[in-house]
C-alpha cells in the first residue's frame, strides 16, 4: 500500500475518448469512475489522453490534457497506442477502459473489460466488435498487467476465454445513480403496465413479449407491457396492451420506469446490468434471467426467471400481480440492494489496482 503523498503524487493516464461521444455504457463508466477518483483524497495526479478537446467539466479537474490526432479514424486505436507508448515513461499508470493496448507501454497498464458478449454472443454485436475480441483482444489482455472486471460472472468469462492470470483479474463493481424523477404526469393514462427494456437483441424481448401475452390469454385485465427501444420480432404487432415507445431521453425513460409496477429484464447476457438496480432504487420490482451477471448483482432482491423454461417469465408477472407481500418484500431488498453499488467504492476498488502496480 502506498503511503498519502505517494498517492497524491502518482501520475496516472486514462484514455477518455469514451466520454466525447454520444454517452454510452462505456462513457459513462470512464466519466463515474474517473470523477470519483478525482474526488477522493488524496488523489493521484491524472493525464487525459483523447482525440479531441474535452468539453466536460473533468478536463478541468485533471493534472494536463494530452489530445492526439488520428492517422485514419477507423484505425484511432493504432494512433492510441502510438501516442500512449510516448507518454507512458512519464506516468506510473495507464488505464484504456475499453479497447486496451496492442502495445507494451513503459509503465504498468490497465484494462477494463466489460463484458464477453461479442465471443459468446456475436450475434448481438456488430462483425467489427466480434473479430476485434477474436483477434486483437487476447494480445490486449496478455500485455495488461492488470484487468478490472465489472462482476464475478465477467471475471470468469475472461479466465474461461483468453486463459489470463487470474492473479491480474480484479472485481470492482460499478455505482448507480439514483435517477431524480420529476413526474409531468406523461405516463400516468397507460397505467396498469410493465416496463421491458429493448436497444439492443440481447434484450429478449421476443421472449418478453410472448411471456406477457401468455400471462394474459389466461388471466386478461387491463395490464400493458411497455417497451422502450425496438420490437425487433414484430410480436406486437396486432396487441393492444404492448406499446412499443422507441428511444426516450432519459428523464422521459426514468419517469416512465418510475411509474411501472415492475421492470421486466430477462436479457440474454449482461456484464453487469445498470436497469435492474435503477429500477430498485425507484422501488421498483424487477424480473431478470439467470444468465450472466444478473443474478450476481440482483442477489436476492429480484425475481430470477429461466428465459429457457416456457412460462417463468408469465408466472412472475402472475405473482407480482398477486401476492402483495412479495412486492412489499422485493421493494424493501431492492432499495437496501442498489446502495452497495456505488461510484465512491468503485473509485476507490480501481485505485487500489493502480497502487498494487505502483506499490
Amino acid at each position: 500500500m502506498l503511503w498519502a503523498n505517494e498517492v497524491a503524487e502518482m501520475r496516472v493516464g486514462m484514455c477518455t475518448k469514451w466520454i466525447d461521444e454520444p454517452f454510452t455504457g462505456v462513457g459513462r463508466y470512464t466519466l463515474k469512475v474517473l470523477s470519483h477518483m478525482m474526488d477522493l483524497e488524496p488523489s493521484p495526479e491524472f493525464h487525459l489522453i483523447h482525440m479531441q478537446q474535452g468539453g466536460d467539466p473533468v478536463y478541468g479537474k485533471a493534472t494536463a490534457e494530452h489530445v492526439f490526432d488520428p492517422t485514419m479514424g477507423s484505425l484511432w486505436w493504432w494512433s492510441q497506442d502510438r501516442f500512449c507508448k510516448n507518454l507512458s515513461s512519464d506516468l506510473d499508470v495507464i488505464h484504456e477502459p475499453f479497447v486496451g493496448f496492442r502495445a507494451r507501454m513503459d509503465c504498468p497498464q490497465v484494462l477494463t473489460f466489460h463484458d464477453a458478449v461479442p465471443l459468446m454472443h456475436p450475434e448481438y454485436t456488430t462483425r467489427q466488435f466480434a473479430l476485434y475480441f477474436r483477434r486483437m483482444m487476447p494480445k490486449v489482455v496478455d500485455r495488461a498487467d492488470a484487468v478490472i472486471c465489472n462482476s464475478e460472472a465477467t471475471r470468469r468469462d475472461l479466465l474461461e476465454h483468453y486463459g489470463a492470470d487470474g492473479d491480474k483479474v480484479h472485481v470492482t463493481y460499478l455505482g448507480v445513480d439514483p435517477p431524480l424523477v420529476e413526474d409531468t404526469g406523461t405516463y400516468s393514462s397507460l397505467e396498469p403496465y410493465m416496463m421491458a427494456i429493448s436497444n439492443t437483441k440481447m434484450k429478449n424481448v421476443g421472449f418478453t413479449i410472448r411471456e406477457f401475452a401468455s400471462y394474459k390469454d389466461v388471466n386478461g385485465g387491463d395490464l400493458r407491457l411497455v417497451v422502450v427501444g425496438t420490437d425487433h420480432t414484430g410480436l406486437a404487432e396486432g396487441r393492444d396492451d404492448v406499446m412499443v415507445m422507441d428511444y426516450l431521453e432519459r428523464d422521459h425513460f426514468v419517469e416512465l420506469m418510475a411509474g411501472a409496477e415492475a421492470l421486466l429484464f430477462p436479457s440474454h447476457y449482461e456484464g453487469f446490468g445498470f436497469p435492474p438496480l435503477e429500477a430498485m432504487s425507484l422501488g421498483v420490482p424487477t424480473v431478470v434471467s439467470d444468465r450472466g451477471s444478473l443474478p450476481e448483482v440482483v442477489g436476492d432482491a429480484s425475481l430470477v426467471v429461466d428465459i429457457d423454461r416456457k412460462g417463468d417469465l408469465s408466472e412472475a408477472i402472475h405473482r407480482l400481480r398477486t401476492e402483495g407481500g412479495l412486492v412489499a418484500e422485493l421493494k424493501k431488498k431492492g432499495d437496501a440492494r442498489f446502495r452497495e453499488f456505488t461510484w465512491e467504492r468503485c473509485a476507490k476498488g480501481t485505485l487500489q489496482v493502480y497502487e498494487g502496480l505502483v506499490g
